[in-house]
């Protein structure tokens, strides 16, 4: 009687056979699968996502440039209502000259309202006085006979 034929050796070769068998696929394997180099590393990968955003970005950008450059504006100039000063009065309220056909109005703006206070009827414009150079004060006067009045002597 062999080794081979007798009970005992037949349950040995089929455990080395069972217990092999998982070493020779992975053998078999790892010679069929690609060597670990070629696979991105984890800076490569990062790398193409930050490119991926900065072009994402980029075109965001260009189309709100390309929107706001072609956008048609004449609309907003043609507006007969035209903002000529504004004063901020406090926190939330502020006082604005407005020009609407001509007509000039001093409006109130607070948070919860807006008010006309007072409408003029005469444009006030830069050129009135432009053309009127006496009653423009002369500041520079004005100051030297207030620090002259207020100089003591000593």
């Amino acid at each position: 009687m062999t080794f081979a034929n007798n009970k005992f050796g037949l349950q040995i070769k089929l455990f080395c056979t069972i217990s092999c068998a998982p070493v020779l696929a992975l053998a078999e394997q790892t010679a069929v699968s690609p060597p670990i180099s070629n696979l991105p590393n984890a800076s490569t990968q990062l790398f193409q996502v930050f490119i991926a955003l900065g072009l994402v970005l980029a075109i965001i950008y260009a189309l709100a440039w390309f929107v706001k450059r072609f956008s048609n504006q004449s609309s907003l100039s043609a507006s007969p209502i035209k903002v000529l000063n504004s004063t901020s009065m406090g926190t939330r309220e502020k006082l604005v000259l407005a020009e609407v056909n001509g007509q000039q109005i001093l409006l109130g703006v607070t948070a919860h309202s807006i008010n006309a206070l007072h409408s003029f009827e005469q444009q006030n414009s830069p050129d009135l006085v432009a053309e009127n150079p006496e009653s423009v004060v002369d500041f520079k006067a004005k100051l030297a006979g207030l620090m002259a009045v207020n100089k003591k002597p000593v």
